[in-house]
């Protein structure tokens, strides 16, 4: 249910933008973050650091593209997101000698420490890429196609990397019981 909720924000933008403009998808993608925020607590009982980085970026980056009347700045918000995300893995495992996503899961799955270091490269590479790749998007291609792909495009890859990561984190984890 949490997810789904996650993706209204998403729905109310790409139509916004079809049956207007980037300005007032913008808003709508604000507005209906802004409202599907505490309907997530409401579920979950509980906030999720991430949720509340990602309604920051959009409040922040989708101010500056309404106030400015440019479209960069939310165009922006994909490519500085996958880079930051891509970034903090690596600093994380250069501070502390530690993969992120053991971290994140070592509780659940047992798995070798060169493994949980590959699922973290595995990471931090589909994250720069799919920053750079938006950004090419967003320079190179229509506004109409970016919003395609940042809508369906950034939707199928996410879930093929999520495939695959599960896929290989199956081949080399037991489960802890």
């Amino acid at each position: 249910m949490v997810t789904l909720l996650h993706f209204l924000p998403l729905v109310f933008f790409f139509a916004a933008y079809k049956l207007y403009e980037i300005y007032t998808a913008t808003l709508f993608l604000m507005a209906s973050s802004v409202i599907c925020f505490p309907c997530s607590w409401l579920i979950q009982r509980k906030i999720n650091t991430s949720d509340v980085i990602t309604l920051s970026f959009i409040l922040l980056f989708g101010t500056a593209t309404v106030f400015f009347k440019n479209p960069l700045f939310i165009k922006w918000k994909v490519s500085i997101i996958f880079w930051l995300l891509g970034t903090g893995i690596l600093i994380n495992y250069l501070l502390k000698n530690q993969a992120a996503s053991y971290t994140l899961l070592n509780e659940k799955i047992d798995m070798r420490d060169k493994d949980w270091y590959r699922v973290d490269l595995m990471i931090i590479m589909y994250s720069f890429f799919m920053g750079s790749l938006n950004w090419i998007i967003f320079n190179f291609l229509s506004e109409s196609t970016w919003v395609n792909f940042k809508t369906f495009g950034l939707l199928v890859a996410s879930i093929a990397f999520s495939i695959i990561v599960a896929f290989f984190v199956s081949q080399k984890a037991e489960a802890i019981r």
